[in-house]
């Protein structure tokens, strides 16, 4: 039995260590979403951190990694956050990390113009997710919902993306070697 867990996390030790990576950034950007951006809000609004990097998690990894971190990240997003309202950041975490993997895998090249293309989509459905709950929570008009939250968090959330995305390609660039770097040593 000990043979063999040693020989599975031997065979397996670069997708744990990304796993431990990703895990790390998870409860980093969990308690800054939740402690130091509620009281240090750009635009005056909390940006979605875990949306930003779900899809950076996507990206680097694939629509596997991004489904699945999507759905942990909404999930411990909500019972951390107690957000009142509907739980519907699980509809939106886990498609964004799926299609965005899939998108940079097989569509669209890795550049800094795509990767704002996946920080406008992002911010999109975090907007429309937004409003539904505002709209479900708040006795406010359609006006005031979109000028006081949906619009501020979008931009708070744009704002943050690019960091986020850096930091998890700088974090998985050793994971991504070629075959060349791999036999080179």
């Amino acid at each position: 039995m000990l043979q063999k867990l040693w020989y599975y996390t031997y065979e397996n030790i670069e997708s744990i260590l990304k796993g431990l990576v990703c895990g790390l950034y998870l409860v980093l950007f969990l308690m800054l979403q939740t402690t130091f951006f509620v009281e240090f809000a750009p635009f005056g609004a909390v940006p979605d951190l875990l949306l930003s990097l779900t899809a950076a998690v996507a990206i680097s990894e694939g629509e596997k990694w991004g489904a699945v971190f999507g759905l942990i990240a909404a999930c411990l997003s909500h019972i951390v956050g107690g957000a009142p309202g509907p739980v519907l950041l699980p509809l939106l975490y886990m498609p964004a990390g799926y299609f965005c993997g899939v998108c940079a895998k097989e569509y669209l090249s890795d550049s800094i113009p795509v990767r704002g293309i996946y920080i406008a989509a992002c911010g999109g459905g975090r907007a429309i997710i937004t409003a539904i709950c505002a709209a479900w929570i708040l006795n406010a008009s359609g006006a005031e919902i979109f000028l006081d939250i949906v619009i501020p968090e979008f931009f708070s959330t744009a704002l943050m993306a690019p960091g986020i995305y850096g930091l998890m390609y700088l974090s998985m660039k050793p994971f991504h070697k070629s075959r060349a770097e791999r036999t080179e040593n």
